[in-house]
């Protein structure tokens, strides 16, 4: 009897919390009306935040923008969802879709209007809130803009709170970890202001351009060293080139 209570002590202590609800079963619709799923962001580094449109916070979109331009696509994905839960958001989606992109060009995903918190809860923050459903924490949404961190294998690792800006540097080392030694490679772009044409200092596998609000306006999946990539055709501006992974900034005169 006393080697079976523990060996159950011993196993409640070996065996790690496991989720008894996986994340990517999830899913939630967005601004428009669609019912998102989950299931597409397996191998993705995900962030959620419940933002608002008349919070001392609201300009953290501006940051959660920028902070998209630069790492998400193709390994990392944000997901906004408006609440009125603090009584400081619009009350339809429409007209918080339009504050988002006129004020911000919010680029990210957005959701519908959502409960963050109480017996109306969204599932998605039944999840993030309970032990019990992500395995790993309880957390409390305390105000607008926590952004709740779940790694490329939809685990549950860390919450920033809402004073904190989405690119604090644990964001940022934590978006960085894993980045492939390749991506390391430096590679310049000239000429830089550019007028019709722009060319690299070494040969580029996956290029994409994308304008300041953060859409894409060009991609390549191969550029030869010095070869030229026409650009005529872009609005004079400032643009963000994606090379293998990396990011940099140009200006198109």
């Amino acid at each position: 009897m006393k080697r079976t209570i523990l060996l159950l002590a011993f196993l409640a202590i070996a065996v790690p919390a496991i989720a008894a609800e996986s994340f990517y079963s999830l899913s939630a619709t967005d601004i428009d009306g669609n019912l998102y799923s989950f299931e597409q962001l397996k191998g993705k580094k995900v962030m959620i935040v419940n933002t608002a449109s008349y919070c001392g916070y609201t300009t953290q979109y501006k940051t959660l923008q920028d902070l998209y331009v630069q790492y998400g696509g193709e390994n990392f994905e944000i997901l906004g969802f408006p609440s009125q839960d603090f009584n400081q958001e619009k009350d339809n989606e429409e007209d918080i879709k339009d504050f988002c992109e006129l004020n911000y060009g919010v680029t990210f995903k957005m959701f519908s209007l959502a409960h963050v918190k109480g017996n109306d809860q969204h599932p998605v923050y039944q999840w993030l809130t309970k032990s019990s459903k992500n395995g790993s924490s309880n957390n409390v949404v305390n105000w607008n803009f926590e952004k709740f961190l779940i790694n490329e294998n939809g685990i549950l690792v860390d919450k920033v709170q809402y004073s904190t800006q989405p690119n604090t540097s644990s964001v940022i080392n934590w978006l960085n970890e894993g980045v492939a030694v390749e991506d390391e490679i430096e590679i310049s772009v000239f000429p830089n202001p550019a007028i019709d044409y722009i060319s690299f200092s070494s040969s580029i596998t996956n290029l994409v351009i994308y304008d300041a609000i953060g859409s894409q306006v060009i991609e390549s999946s191969f550029v030869n060293a010095n070869e030229s990539l026409a650009i005529s055709k872009l609005a004079s501006g400032v643009y963000f080139i994606k090379i293998n992974g990396r990011i940099q900034k140009f200006i198109k005169l």
